[in-house]
């Protein structure tokens, strides 16, 4: 027995201080501020204290009120309300993202983060609104640095907050401890640009809205203008889940912009009312523009973006360097007009012998200007050309609906078994609700899958509700049940 208790006194005073974290304060309560600021009596008055007095793994928990750029700010590639070099966590103390405003008054930006170093600690920001923020070049609401070293691993999360009325402008690019960005402007609600492909971005909970990345220079071969919303590139993952994206606006890619390398996965989103350009007389991707990336979505709804002569009013995927794949499984991509494509999927020179596919499983594209485009040249696809779908709606499978390169030609190399061409009959398509009807030839049509076991819909239904998952982000719930509205 005492050799027991001697052990337990060991793991005790050795062990518990290497993984006991410290919480610190930011308040707007009229409170006497003290150094390390750990509770609401001695909160610091601004969050940049609160933070620099954190280690790695604390919270900083910061109580209602509105926050602005601080005496003691960081100037990081732009002047930081909130500056970040450690793994921890900032969370709002309510959980209610209004009550905690991070505003950069128009010409500052929320938060950036830059962490160069290996670290299983994540970085997270919780529960905050981030708001009225502008810089030039990335990163308009929130910035994530995680420059090159081989091997470097950490992640950083946004969860529960909303990003809203952000801007980022074209201006020159920057080097900085190891940070380089192109001139452009890059994600005016969050940018981040990632050189070693251990990053993870993980995004749950969140809305981004009304976010802008413009160009100042209105010329068609200046880079930026990219990612109105969110803009990730380089290396890496990044995790979109739970997550509203709406009427953000950029040159390319309104609500957001992947690139070079960046795995995607989008699951029981909205993105809406998303604007590409207008640059010059083109504009690209007025949902989400992907450039050299694979992209998996799951439960989502794509309605309502935009843009004149757009390369893809929802979705547009373009490859240089490898054979992506944009996979959507149960996804509505419904009512997104343009001079051009709802989904434009293409390789950027078909001399590369580089092709990005589309695979479409349980899912309805209706109702849009020109539903599908899939182009891998006019001399027809490549041996390892893979589109193809199954278990869907289409508005057509001809030449009015599905554009083949230039052979005009709807071509599946795969199977396309259960698709079909009727009108999905939503609930009220004028009023935005594309829930199904109880009469919908889609009810009952899907093919059911492994991920579907513990999965929902974009509702939070259960997805595998009646033994048979529908087709598109909604199963058909019958009457007693209360819809979940967006």
């Amino acid at each position: 027995m005492q050799w027991v208790i001697m052990t337990l006194m060991f793991l005790v005073t050795c062990v518990c201080p290497c993984v006991l974290a410290d919480d610190h304060y930011a308040a707007k309560n009229g409170q006497t501020p003290q150094s390390p600021y750990t509770n609401w009596t001695s909160a610091a008055l601004n969050i940049q204290d609160a933070v620099n007095a954190a280690t790695t793994n604390d919270t900083v928990w910061v109580g209602a009120g509105v926050y602005t750029v601080p005496p003691n700010a960081t100037n990081y590639i732009g002047t930081n309300v909130v500056f970040i070099n450690r793994p921890l966590v900032l969370r709002s103390s309510n959980a209610v993202p209004g009550d905690v405003i991070i505003d950069g008054q128009g010409t500052n930006r929320g938060v950036a983060v830059y962490y160069p170093y290996n670290s299983t600690n994540q970085i997270v920001l919780d529960g905050l609104t981030i708001s009225n923020c502008g810089v030039i070049s990335i990163g308009g609401g929130i910035l994530f640095d995680c420059p090159i070293f081989s091997g470097l691993a950490w992640t950083g999360v946004v969860q529960n907050c909303r990003v809203l009325n952000n801007r980022v402008v074209y201006g020159p690019g920057t080097t900085n401890a190891g940070f380089y960005i192109a001139e452009g402007a890059y994600g005016g609600g969050l940018g981040s640009y990632n050189r070693d492909a251990f990053f993870g971005l993980i995004i749950t909970n969140s809305v981004f809205r009304a976010n802008v990345a413009t160009n100042a220079v209105v010329d068609i071969n200046v880079s930026g203008g990219t990612g109105g919303g969110i803009y990730c590139a380089a290396k890496g993952k990044c995790t979109i889940a739970g997550c509203q994206l709406q009427n953000n606006r950029a040159y390319r890619g309104g609500n957001a912009y992947m690139d070079r390398g960046i795995y995607t996965t989008i699951e029981n989103s909205e993105i809406s009312g998303g604007t590409a350009g207008p640059v010059g007389n083109q504009s690209f991707g007025g949902g989400i523009f992907y450039a050299n990336g694979s992209v998996v979505y799951r439960n989502c709804l794509m309605y309502g973006n935009n843009g004149p002569n757009s390369r893809g009013a929802a979705i547009n995927n373009e490859t240089q360097w490898s054979n992506t794949v944009v996979e959507l499984y149960n996804c509505t991509v419904v009512s997104n007009f343009s001079g051009g494509y709802a989904i434009y999927i293409r390789p950027w020179a078909r001399a590369q012998n580089f092709f990005p596919s589309l695979h479409l499983v349980n899912s309805i594209v209706y109702s849009n200007n020109i539903d599908l485009y899939l182009a891998a040249g006019g001399d027809g696809p490549p041996d390892n050309y893979s589109s193809y779908a199954t278990n869907s709606c289409l508005g057509s499978t001809n030449s009015a609906s599905i554009m083949f390169g230039a052979t005009n030609l709807l071509y599946y190399k795969g199977y396309s078994s259960g698709t079909i061409t009727n009108d999905p009959r939503f609930v009220d398509f004028a009023g935005n609700n594309f829930r199904l009807s109880r009469d919908s030839p889609c009810v009952n049509k899907g093919f059911s899958q492994p991920w579907m076991t513990n999965a929902v819909d974009l509702d939070g239904a259960k997805r595998l509700r009646y033994y048979t998952v529908d087709m598109g982000a909604y199963e058909l719930i019958f009457d007693g049940t209360v819809y979940r509205f967006r």
